[in-house]
């Protein structure tokens, strides 16, 4: 039940590093948002931007693997995060 952003090596497909953002409160099977949303991080500007699926969005350092801020809209709302460039 715990949700995990993965850093895998490009080259092996080894994991470099990994980090709880959130813990939801369902199997994956039974929750309809995180099969839904799929949570693809978005990476800028040295962060890595990404929904929980639990009604959180989070940012982490890329370089420290450190949470930098985290998000929970007070409606509760599930958000997918979608990417566009200008």
């Amino acid at each position: 039940r715990q949700v995990t952003l993965v850093s895998l090596d490009p080259q092996t497909g080894a994991t470099l590093w990994s980090s709880v953002l959130a813990v939801s409160g369902a199997e994956i099977s039974y929750d309809y948002y995180r099969r839904l949303c799929g949570m693809s991080p978005i990476i800028s500007g040295g962060l890595i931007i990404a929904s929980t699926g639990t009604g959180s969005v989070v940012a982490v350092d890329s370089e420290s693997q450190q949470l930098v801020w985290a998000h929970s809209p007070s409606d509760s709302f599930n958000t997918c995060l979608l990417y566009t460039s200008d």
